[in-house]
């Protein structure tokens, strides 16, 4: 019986039900902790900045969502993207260029409505694809590391 009661015993008074107070045997989930300039997650719509993006030059198109997967061959980045013209493709292609990076392939570089496709890659054995829908206004960057 003295078990019981101590049991049962205590200073506090639980919340009366039914009026919105948190059950105090329940801990509310708090904002997070992390700081505003830690690196968005993924399948987030910002740019990310780490170690896939650091060698390329600045991104210019609107990212709609990324995300790492890890392959036989080494890690890949995919970067979904919109906004792109064949013009700001082939200003891209040359910045890439002039990073360090070889173009490897070329798709379609005439603005006549296809797919633009474009493969480069570095010393390192960094390896970039990007494949652009121009009618359908999407399209993938890939970026793998060696």
């Amino acid at each position: 019986m003295v078990f019981a009661l101590a049991a049962c015993g205590g200073d506090t008074e639980p919340a009366p039900s039914g009026d919105g107070a948190a059950d105090p045997g329940v801990s509310e989930q708090q904002p997070s902790d992390t700081p505003d300039d830690a690196a968005p997650p993924a399948d987030s719509d910002e740019w990310p900045d780490n170690e896939f993006t650091s060698l390329l030059p600045e991104f210019p198109f609107t990212v709609t969502s990324y995300s790492e997967d890890t392959f036989d061959d080494g890690t890949t980045m995919r970067v979904n993207f919109a906004g792109a013209t064949f013009d700001e493709l082939k200003a891209y292609e040359t910045a890439l260029s002039e990073g360090g990076f070889n173009v490897n392939m070329r798709g379609n570089l005439e603005d006549n409505g296809d797919d633009y496709f474009l493969t480069v890659d570095n010393e390192e054995g960094w390896t970039v694809e990007i494949n652009y829908g121009v009618n359908i206004d999407s399209g993938q960057m890939y970026i793998t590391k060696p």
